[in-house]
């Protein structure tokens, strides 16, 4: 399981390597994690999330697509694959993120909601989160 998140991790930020890079930090009572991701400005972007969920390492990769696209908010759903130790689990995802400062565009307060299910137990999670997100781009 953990070899086939590396692969997909890696196949996604292949394919977006020109793309912005992006880095978050997500809080919830559930877990809390940092996050590595694509470019959220196009339809489908990618994050890979790490953090620490009751004392054990956590690794999700998740794939969004954006429903609701402006300039200042972006509505986005989707869904990953994630392993706590050795047990898989699967995760839907539905947030949004908005853009508090105009000159700052690279700066994003998101919210989110994940259910996450774990596959080999066949139990449910609901978790909700905040966090925000900073972009590297390029000077214009």
């Amino acid at each position: 399981m953990k070899k086939l998140i590396f692969t997909l991790i890696i196949i996604l930020f292949g394919i977006e390597a020109r793309a912005q890079l992006g880095f978050s930090y997500q809080h919830s009572l559930v877990s809390s994690s940092f996050g590595v991701s694509t470019n959220p400005d196009n339809n489908l972007w990618g994050e890979a999330r790490f953090g620490l969920n009751s004392n054990e390492f956590e690794i999700t990769g998740m794939i969004l697509y954006n429903v609701v696209r402006r300039e200042d908010f972006k509505l986005y759903t989707g869904g990953g694959i994630g392993t706590i130790l050795d047990e898989g689990n699967f995760s839907l995802a539905l947030g949004f993120q908005v853009k508090p400062i105009e000159s700052k565009d690279n700066f994003t307060l998101f919210g989110e909601y994940n259910p996450l299910f774990d596959t080999e137990a066949g139990t449910y999670i609901g978790s909700g989160n905040i966090g925000f997100r900073y972009f590297l781009k390029p000077k214009k």
